[in-house]
Protein backbone atom coordinates (compact mmCIF):
# COMPACT_ATOMS: atom_id res chain seq x y z
CA UNK A 1 0.00 0.00 0.00
CA UNK A 2 2.93 2.39 0.73
CA UNK A 3 4.18 1.81 -2.57
CA UNK A 4 1.47 2.93 -4.38
CA UNK A 5 1.10 5.68 -1.98
CA UNK A 6 4.79 6.79 -3.22
CA UNK A 7 3.93 6.09 -6.68
CA UNK A 8 0.98 8.33 -6.79
CA UNK A 9 1.87 11.47 -4.81
CA UNK A 10 5.60 10.96 -4.15
CA UNK A 11 7.79 13.33 -6.87
CA UNK A 12 10.50 11.27 -8.10
CA UNK A 13 14.10 12.70 -9.42
CA UNK A 14 16.81 10.98 -11.54
CA UNK A 15 19.28 13.24 -10.68
CA UNK A 16 20.28 14.70 -7.61
CA UNK A 17 21.74 18.18 -8.00
CA UNK A 18 22.17 17.99 -11.45
CA UNK A 19 24.62 15.60 -11.79
CA UNK A 20 25.34 13.09 -8.28
CA UNK A 21 23.71 9.97 -9.14
CA UNK A 22 20.77 9.07 -7.19
CA UNK A 23 22.87 6.29 -4.50
CA UNK A 24 25.15 8.89 -3.80
CA UNK A 25 22.42 11.42 -3.74
CA UNK A 26 20.39 9.12 -0.90
CA UNK A 27 24.30 8.36 0.54
CA UNK A 28 24.53 12.14 1.13
CA UNK A 29 20.85 12.78 2.07
CA UNK A 30 21.77 9.85 4.90
CA UNK A 31 24.37 11.68 6.23
CA UNK A 32 22.86 15.04 6.08
CA UNK A 33 19.94 13.66 7.87
CA UNK A 34 21.79 13.83 10.83
CA UNK A 35 22.06 17.84 11.59
CA UNK A 36 18.08 17.69 12.06
CA UNK A 37 19.24 14.48 14.81
CA UNK A 38 21.40 17.17 16.32
CA UNK A 39 18.95 19.54 16.46
CA UNK A 40 16.45 17.90 17.98
CA UNK A 41 19.30 16.65 20.71
CA UNK A 42 19.52 20.48 21.07
CA UNK A 43 15.90 21.34 21.28
CA UNK A 44 15.77 18.63 23.86
CA UNK A 45 18.54 19.52 25.64
CA UNK A 46 17.84 23.59 26.09
CA UNK A 47 14.85 24.36 24.42
CA UNK A 48 12.42 24.32 27.14
CA UNK A 49 13.54 28.06 28.15
CA UNK A 50 12.75 28.74 24.52
CA UNK A 51 9.77 27.44 24.22
CA UNK A 52 8.26 28.69 28.07
CA UNK A 53 9.87 32.51 27.44
CA UNK A 54 7.29 32.51 24.10
CA UNK A 55 4.07 31.17 26.49
CA UNK A 56 4.26 27.51 25.62
CA UNK A 57 2.76 26.19 28.02
CA UNK A 58 4.99 23.82 30.78
CA UNK A 59 3.21 20.28 30.32
CA UNK A 60 3.19 21.10 26.54
CA UNK A 61 6.55 21.79 26.97
CA UNK A 62 7.54 18.69 28.25
CA UNK A 63 5.94 16.78 25.93
CA UNK A 64 6.52 18.46 23.00
CA UNK A 65 10.45 18.39 24.32
CA UNK A 66 10.19 14.24 25.11
CA UNK A 67 8.79 13.87 21.49
CA UNK A 68 11.41 15.48 20.12
CA UNK A 69 13.82 13.82 21.94
CA UNK A 70 12.49 10.10 20.40
CA UNK A 71 12.17 11.79 17.21
CA UNK A 72 16.05 12.69 17.51
CA UNK A 73 16.56 8.56 18.43
CA UNK A 74 14.64 7.64 15.75
CA UNK A 75 15.73 10.02 12.65
CA UNK A 76 19.10 8.67 13.41
CA UNK A 77 18.29 5.25 13.04
CA UNK A 78 16.39 5.93 10.29
CA UNK A 79 19.40 7.57 8.61
CA UNK A 80 21.50 4.58 9.08
CA UNK A 81 19.27 2.23 7.41
CA UNK A 82 19.11 4.65 4.48
CA UNK A 83 22.79 5.00 4.27
CA UNK A 84 23.08 0.93 4.45
CA UNK A 85 19.82 0.30 1.72
CA UNK A 86 21.98 3.04 -0.61
CA UNK A 87 25.51 1.13 -0.17
CA UNK A 88 23.26 -2.25 -0.42
CA UNK A 89 20.80 -1.20 -2.99
CA UNK A 90 18.35 -2.69 -0.69
CA UNK A 91 14.69 -1.77 -1.46
CA UNK A 92 12.76 -2.81 1.45
CA UNK A 93 15.64 -0.55 3.90
CA UNK A 94 14.92 2.35 1.65
CA UNK A 95 11.17 2.02 1.56
CA UNK A 96 11.58 1.94 5.60
CA UNK A 97 12.77 5.31 5.49
CA UNK A 98 10.50 6.32 3.09
CA UNK A 99 7.57 4.98 5.45
CA UNK A 100 9.07 7.29 8.48
CA UNK A 101 9.24 9.59 6.56
CA UNK A 102 5.85 9.63 6.52
CA UNK A 103 5.17 9.48 10.08
CA UNK A 104 8.02 11.77 11.35
CA UNK A 105 5.80 14.71 9.04
CA UNK A 106 2.59 13.88 10.57
CA UNK A 107 4.56 13.82 14.37
CA UNK A 108 6.65 17.03 13.60
CA UNK A 109 3.96 18.88 12.38
CA UNK A 110 1.15 18.07 14.89
CA UNK A 111 3.80 18.87 17.50
CA UNK A 112 4.56 22.46 15.80
CA UNK A 113 0.57 23.17 15.81
CA UNK A 114 0.49 22.48 19.07
CA UNK A 115 3.49 24.96 20.00
CA UNK A 116 2.45 27.45 17.61
CA UNK A 117 -1.30 27.38 18.92
CA UNK A 118 -0.17 27.30 22.74
CA UNK A 119 2.19 30.27 22.00
CA UNK A 120 -0.48 32.07 20.00
CA UNK A 121 -3.14 31.96 22.70
CA UNK A 122 -0.47 33.49 25.47
CA UNK A 123 0.09 36.31 22.77
CA UNK A 124 3.05 35.33 21.10
CA UNK A 125 1.81 35.55 17.44
CA UNK A 126 5.60 36.67 16.21
CA UNK A 127 7.11 33.54 17.31
CA UNK A 128 3.69 31.06 16.62
CA UNK A 129 4.14 32.62 12.95
CA UNK A 130 7.52 32.01 12.51
CA UNK A 131 7.82 28.69 13.97
CA UNK A 132 5.40 27.70 11.90
CA UNK A 133 6.67 28.83 8.66
CA UNK A 134 10.17 27.82 9.35
CA UNK A 135 8.71 24.07 9.48
CA UNK A 136 6.47 24.66 6.48
CA UNK A 137 10.33 25.54 4.77
CA UNK A 138 11.47 22.61 6.28
CA UNK A 139 8.96 20.38 5.10
CA UNK A 140 8.89 21.58 1.79
CA UNK A 141 12.54 21.32 1.30
CA UNK A 142 11.97 17.64 2.10
CA UNK A 143 8.70 17.04 -0.22
CA UNK A 144 10.37 18.85 -2.85
CA UNK A 145 13.92 17.59 -2.86
CA UNK A 146 14.77 14.62 -0.73
CA UNK A 147 11.77 12.86 -0.90
CA UNK A 148 12.24 12.20 -5.04
CA UNK A 149 15.60 11.52 -4.84
CA UNK A 150 15.17 8.72 -2.22
CA UNK A 151 11.81 7.49 -4.16
CA UNK A 152 13.59 7.95 -7.25
CA UNK A 153 16.52 5.90 -6.14
CA UNK A 154 13.78 2.99 -4.71
CA UNK A 155 11.97 3.13 -8.30
CA UNK A 156 15.54 2.64 -10.19
CA UNK A 157 16.26 0.13 -7.58
CA UNK A 158 12.76 -1.83 -8.15
CA UNK A 159 13.49 -1.96 -11.99
CA UNK A 160 16.63 -3.51 -12.01
CA UNK A 161 16.96 -6.82 -13.17
CA UNK A 162 19.98 -8.74 -12.16
CA UNK A 163 20.98 -11.65 -14.96
CA UNK A 164 22.67 -14.81 -13.13
CA UNK A 165 24.22 -17.13 -15.01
Amino acid sequence: MVESVLNKYCLVSKVCCFCVSLRNGCILIALAGFIPCLYLFMVYASGDSTLLNNGVNEVVTEIILHIYAILGLVLCGVNIILFVGAITFNEKLILNYLRFACVYFVVDFASVLVICISAALSGYLPFAGIFFLVDVCYWALIYFYILPIVNGFRKKIHTIVIYVN
